[in-house]
């Protein structure tokens, strides 16, 4: 949503084909000058289709729209969709494809423990590989949202990367002065990263001198599943909670005491951490969490669980200032208006570079 509200603050007007897995409510348009199209791929069927072949249906889609309001530039935007690339370039659009993470990469890193595991993981990572190195490379521009991630992407071609890092409109963030005694830790706990790093915080960090001090807030979507999963956790206590699936996260990070990112696994950046940063709560984190954010000090680098601990404890006995205002930074380098000059120039040359061409 949030690339869309950045095109649109540009005056563009967009057609938005988006597979609306959480049901967000499209119509009307929450977006000025953004048309919706929700689609649902097709999930069914051989491993290999969700990979490589062209949905027929999706195809249908886009000659409509061209056929109604003709189409300057084609976004393909996270997952798997490079296979389209080639359909678009032969209708003769530019393609900008945005990456998001380094998804092989972050797939090389599932936690595995049976053979059937072990085979998915292999599997799913060497499809992957195939599609990045066979697909990627015909965009015109290839968009990553860090250095790190540019690096790993190199074989498409450093000509074609730009750097776009995820953002936020800070508008919709509103900092509060009064914290409550918990620590956040905001994440979708169905993905491996963040049910593996909680899984290290308790084996590794929390004990019941932390849980003198506060609670700790699990906020987010499976939350409640991962409480339930570690019920019997030697250091799970009456004083871990979770807020399961909410419409909002915002409020709960705002009031933390500080956001915990104890992440042990992961690619790209994470949107967590640059939430907690324009609501100023403190953020706690391993390097992997912050990684490929610049954050200028204004985060709490804990690697083991002897960091994480004194952090925690300095939070709680209020003797630990950043000095640093996450939030400036936020608005000085990952909100939308800051990057509004840069998306600006990235259309321009390709809309200059596409009419050239023909």
């Amino acid at each position: 949503m949030n690339l869309l509200k950045l095109l649109s603050s540009l005056g563009h007007k967009i057609t938005a084909i988006v597979s609306n897995e959480e049901n967000l409510i499209l119509d009307p348009s929450p977006i000025e000058n953004v048309t919706f199209f929700p689609f649902l791929f097709n999930r069914t069927g051989k491993l290999i289709f969700k990979y490589f072949p062209l949905d027929e249906r999706l195809l249908n889609i886009v000659r409509e729209i061209e056929n109604h309001n003709p189409i300057d530039i084609v976004f393909l935007d996270w997952g798997f969709l490079g296979q389209y690339i080639s359909f678009f370039k032969k209708m003769k659009k530019p393609v900008i494809y945005g990456s998001h993470n380094a998804q092989s990469q972050l797939t090389s890193q599932w936690p595995t423990m049976s053979v059937r595991e072990k085979l998915r993981k292999r599997i799913h990572y060497r499809l992957q590989v195939l599609h990045e190195r066979n697909f990627f490379p015909n965009a015109d521009i290839f968009l990553t949202v860090s250095e790190n991630d540019a690096r790993f992407y190199s074989f498409v071609g450093r000509h074609k990367m730009k750097i776009i890092p995820n953002f936020l409109d800070v508008t919709e963030y509103s900092p509060v002065s009064q914290k409550e005694s918990y620590l956040g830790f905001s994440a979708n706990f169905f993905s491996f990263q963040n049910y593996e790093g909680m899984k290290w915080f308790l084996d590794e960090v929390w004990g019941k001198d932390l849980a003198d001090l506060g609670e700790i807030l699990l906020i987010g979507k499976g939350s409640k599943e991962l409480l339930s999963d570690f019920a019997n956790h030697k250091n799970m206590s009456g004083r871990i909670k979770a807020t399961g699936n909410v419409a909002d996260t915002k409020p709960y990070i705002a009031k933390a005491r500080a956001i915990i990112v104890p992440l042990q696994y992961g690619s790209g950046t994470r949107i967590k951490c640059l939430e907690a940063m324009a609501l100023n709560s403190k953020i706690i984190s391993t390097n992997k969490g912050i990684e490929g954010i610049e954050h200028n000090g204004s985060v709490l680098i804990a690697n083991n669980a002897l960091e994480f601990r004194n952090h925690i404890h300095s939070v709680f006995n209020n003797s630990v200032d950043t000095k640093v205002n996450s939030r400036k930074v936020i608005i000085e380098n990952y909100s939308l208006a800051s990057l509004q000059v840069r998306m600006d120039d990235l259309l321009s040359t390709i809309l200059t570079s596409q009419q050239k061409n023909t």
